[in-house]
């Protein structure tokens, strides 16, 4: 009686060992599978860039619906350059802007 009892604990563990090894394969995979994302710097979805000279700046809109560039001058320092977007009027080239800070 006793023999049988072993056996019965030996394949009680032997099951427990091939479950914990089964779930560290699954643990392993994903954990592979989730690292394969890409590491290049998407841009969030609710911003609006504009490439000027090879440079993204962000265009942001103040509570008026006015527009701006965002242009970081300094570590947590921006300035917001009027935006007035693309136009086909060529008559007037002196233009003066308003930077806000």
């Amino acid at each position: 009686m006793n023999q049988g009892k072993k056996l019965a604990q030996m394949k009680d563990s032997e099951l427990f060992t091939f479950i914990g090894i089964f779930i560290i394969g699954i643990t392993l995979l994903i954990l592979v599978l989730a690292s394969c994302g890409t590491t290049s710097r998407i841009p969030q979805d609710d911003r609006v860039w504009i490439h000027i000279e090879n440079d993204s700046v962000e265009l942001v809109a103040d509570e008026y619906e006015g527009q701006y560039l965002k242009q970081r001058i300094a570590s947590n320092t921006y300035i917001y350059i009027p935006y007035i977007g693309v136009t086909d009027d060529q008559s007037d080239t002196l233009q003066f802007y308003n930077a806000k800070n």
